[in-house]
């Protein structure tokens, strides 16, 4: 019987040993005092975020009331060019820098002449 152990033993050792499984570690997880800084970080970050949201929104709407103020300033040059124009191309005026300034008067009868244009063939215009 000994000897029957004994070869028992030889053979178990003479066999290829096999490898153990690698051991599946459990995962660790971070302890409270990580948790709590992850926590932290993540809601700082958050707060800068909607920080520079509200900084965007508060620039954007300055930049929309000076294009607001602009855009009735312009308007209101427009209302004025407007009014100077009208004033330029009335008639009254045309006719008094006709008068004052270029000198002219009106056509005397001897220097008008009517035309009366025919219906018919040939140059159509008769004095």
């Amino acid at each position: 019987m000994l000897e029957a152990r004994r070869i028992y033993r030889e053979e178990q050792h003479s066999l290829p040993q096999r490898k153990a499984a690698p051991s599946v570690q459990p995962r660790r997880w971070l302890g409270p005092k990580a948790r709590l800084l992850s926590v932290l970080a993540g809601c700082f970050i958050l707060g800068l975020l909607v920080i520079a949201q509200y900084c965007s929104m508060v620039t954007l709407s300055y930049q929309i009331s000076q294009a607001k103020k602009d855009l009735q300033a312009l308007e209101e040059e427009y209302r004025e060019l407007e009014q100077v124009a009208m004033g330029l191309s009335s008639l009254s005026r045309v006719e008094s820098v006709a008068r004052n300034e270029l000198g002219m008067q009106e056509p005397s009868s001897s220097q008008l002449r009517v035309i009366i244009a025919s219906g018919g063939s040939g140059s159509g215009l008769r004095e």
